[in-house]
């Protein structure tokens, strides 16, 4: 194999480790950061569960001199704390398990990096002495361009990554797009709380939010991720709408609840849809901009391995 393509190979490889390895450090704080709060959830998931028994057994009577006035508006209400802290736990959870299998495999890609930039580095060197023993008068010329290609070659691979996560991003808000636009119009026929007769449309629309649901926790990492992709590409670039979920995070208890009237789900359901195409038209903004950013990559590449192939074929000519 031609050294330079090597040298090329190992760039790429060594700068996708450099890539992984800034990525690890991110996730390392993050799932640190997460199992703090994943225990302080348990301990108040335990608290409210504690709060609801007493009131199980506590005669009607004896709560009517409480502020709710009577014991299943007391307990109808602690229920739902803990249903809600109980959502909020495993969303938490399925997080922190999401959180960490990045961290194996970020792990697993790094276990040869010593070996790898040892190789990257013995390989510029040999390539160095090569041109010096072969066009001394030229070394410093032709060393400068190598330098220059090999910074292109790994921008060109950050940039790669980085639309490769992002394309990621994309697929996973189309299908919440696509989910969410499905139930959007939930309980348009009527404006009145919820009716049993509504039962089996309420049981269809929970399927389709808990799938969208379920998608934003993998949304929610990649976004994270694509993040940390463009700090390293551009520091004034970021995803600002990624904290615009917060509505999508509480609709299980809406539903569960039951206490809360159709055109309020709705608006909700809609705000969640207008968030997400807005997050997904934003980061395909951001892919067309790494694009372009690739095309000149490629032009710069070209460029200065043309300028090297010209400065050696004319020291060979006057030679």
């Amino acid at each position: 194999m031609d050294n330079n393509q090597h040298i090329k190979q190992l760039i790429e490889r060594y700068q996708s480790q450099e890539l992984a390895r800034h990525h690890l450090e991110k996730v390392y704080e993050r799932l640190e950061a997460a199992n703090l709060q994943l225990e302080q959830l348990e301990v108040l998931l335990e608290k409210e569960y504690k709060s609801i028994k007493p009131l199980e057994q506590r005669s009607l009577q004896g709560l009517f001199h409480t502020i709710l006035g009577n014991k299943e508006s007391q307990l109808e209400i602690r229920k739902q704390e803990y249903l809600h802290m109980a959502l909020k736990y495993n969303e938490h959870k399925k997080m922190v398990e999401l959180l960490d299998f990045e961290r194996r495999v970020l792990e697993e890609k790094l276990l040869d990096a010593a070996a790898v930039k040892q190789e990257l580095e013995a390989s510029i060197q040999q390539r160095s002495q090569s041109i010096i023993q072969r066009y001394p008068e030229l070394a410093n010329e032709l060393n400068n361009v190598d330098r220059e290609i090999d910074h292109k070659v790994g921008l060109r691979r950050e940039l790669n990554e980085a639309i490769i996560v992002g394309l990621q991003a994309v697929r996973l808000l189309e299908e919440m797009a696509d989910l969410l636009q499905q139930v959007h119009n939930w309980g348009a026929s009527t404006h009145s709380a919820y009716r049993k007769e509504d039962s089996y449309e309420l049981e269809q629309t929970n399927v389709i939010i808990d799938k969208a649901h379920n998608l934003l926790y993998k949304a929610q990492q990649i976004l994270l991720k694509f993040d940390d992709e463009l700090k390293d590409i551009y520091a004034y670039q970021r995803i600002h709408s990624f904290h615009r979920y917060d509505n999508l995070e509480h609709f299980s208890d809406i539903y569960y609840s039951r206490l809360i009237s159709d055109w309020i789900v709705q608006k909700r359901i809609r705000g969640a849809l207008a968030n997400v195409r807005g997050t997904r038209d934003g980061v395909r903004q951001i892919i067309e901009s790494l694009r372009n950013e690739m095309k000149q990559a490629e032009q710069s590449i070209n460029y200065f391995e043309q300028r090297k192939k010209a400065a050696i074929m004319e020291y060979v000519k006057n030679k």
